[in-house]
């Protein structure tokens, strides 16, 4: 399962993102052609739609706040010796951008660059970029997975050692304390290593297709416009490898992976420590569900959330997330691949991490206040009144 395990997570988190993102896409644009340098019919390119019209530039820049065009283009008297201006909704990409500048030039032209003057409409919806947010979907949830995984093993190696009574002779060697950070540092040592040999295969896999397939020509618009024309590969699809692999190229990639193993590290050892204070409270399995529900309580809600990230991953509940211990490590990872878009997110991230560690140290403080209480209590349903009454037992 080390080995097959990214596999089986990629295909999880792949397929469903292929088979919603592989929809039916439109766009429709507005050529303003005034001296009839175009062809009277304009071919589509895939799924973008042409349509011409021939009237005064004044006359159209009436109708260039109209939500019927993705775009607006006007073509004005001398296209060679003045630009030609480009008016678009933000659902327009840039590739799209770039291919229809090259559809422009071929036709005008035949050869040569003319000048593109490119302008945003007013339009409040923003595109999110789809590779950034399954990167961000999947860095949430694989230290989702991995939180849960490997706490669970830590509440349920105290609950075996509580059953079988070795905790009684372990007890007399160590301090209940270091006990708990002994088990829960042990594994953590499972987890960073299986950890590592997954990322090993993750990016060797990815460095593998990304030189062997030439994944760099998907960069340039004149290489999308080839492989179209050619019949080998649908626009919708070069678009989306163009978008994926300039999206790739633009990842600060030794960042990513250090706050990824930051928060996979730090999110694991505060809920393990969590996760110890359920079991030591616990006989069996069965009494364990009260007490893991609040824990699940805060991934669960930013994983819920986490969709509003996306529309606004640097607004108030995004920010309030990222600064909470407990919800940090995954609304962090939600937000990071879009952190070139926010000047401030820097000094956030710095004062999250910084937030998390004190988190984690007055976790690990709580917890080893009732852990050395409920390992050695038995026969009794545990209430969260006695979490609290332990807590302030002295030693």
């Amino acid at each position: 399962m080390t080995v097959f395990g990214p596999l089986i997570m990629l295909s999880m988190m792949i397929v469903p993102y292929w088979m919603s993102s592989n929809s039916d896409k439109k766009i429709n644009i507005l050529i303003n052609d005034q001296q009839g340098f175009l062809p009277s019919s304009l071919p589509d390119i895939d799924y973008i739609h042409f349509a011409k019209s021939q009237i005064s530039e004044e006359a159209f820049a009436l109708i260039g706040n109209e939500s019927v065009y993705d775009s607006y283009i006007n073509i004005g008297q001398n296209p060679f010796s003045e630009h030609i201006s480009i008016r678009h909704q933000n659902t327009l990409n840039s590739l799209e951008l770039e291919l229809i500048k090259l559809k422009l030039n071929q036709l005008i032209l035949k050869k040569g660059n003319l000048t593109f003057i490119t302008t945003t409409l007013d339009d409040p919806i923003q595109a999110v970029n789809s590779t950034k947010m399954f990167l961000s979907l999947m860095a949430a949830i694989s230290i989702y997975f991995f939180i849960f995984l490997y706490g669970i093993q830590v509440m349920k190696g105290v609950i075996e050692e509580k059953n079988n009574r070795i905790i009684e002779v372990m007890i007399s060697s160590v301090k209940p304390f270091q006990l708990m950070l002994g088990k829960i540092g042990g594994m953590a040592a499972l987890a960073v290593t299986q950890f590592s040999i997954w990322m090993f295969i993750v990016i060797g896999g990815y460095l593998f297709f990304y030189n062997y397939f030439g994944l760099s020509n998907y960069l340039e618009a004149s290489a999308i416009d080839k492989v179209t024309a050619a019949g080998t590969m649908s626009l919708n699809t070069a678009t989306g490898m163009h978008e994926f692999v300039s999206t790739m190229d633009q990842i600060n990639w030794p960042l990513f992976l250090f706050v990824f193993s930051f928060y996979f590290i730090i999110g694991y050892l505060i809920y393990s420590a969590l996760f110890a204070i359920v079991g030591a409270a616990s006989d069996v399995d069965t009494e364990t569900q009260q007490f893991i529900m609040p824990i699940t309580i805060p991934l669960l809600s930013t994983l819920v959330y986490i969709v509003q990230m996306f529309e606004n991953p640097h607004g108030s509940l995004a920010k309030l997330l990222s600064i909470f211990p407990l919800t940090s490590p995954l609304a962090m990872m939600a937000r990071l691949p879009f952190a070139n878009e926010h000047d401030g997110f820097t000094l956030e991230l710095i004062a999250s991490m910084l937030l998390a560690l004190l988190g984690f140290i007055a976790i690990t403080y709580i917890a080893s206040r009732i852990y050395r209480i409920g390992i050695l209590s038995y026969g009794s349903k545990v209430s969260y009144k006695d979490l609290v009454r332990w807590f302030f037992i002295k030693d």
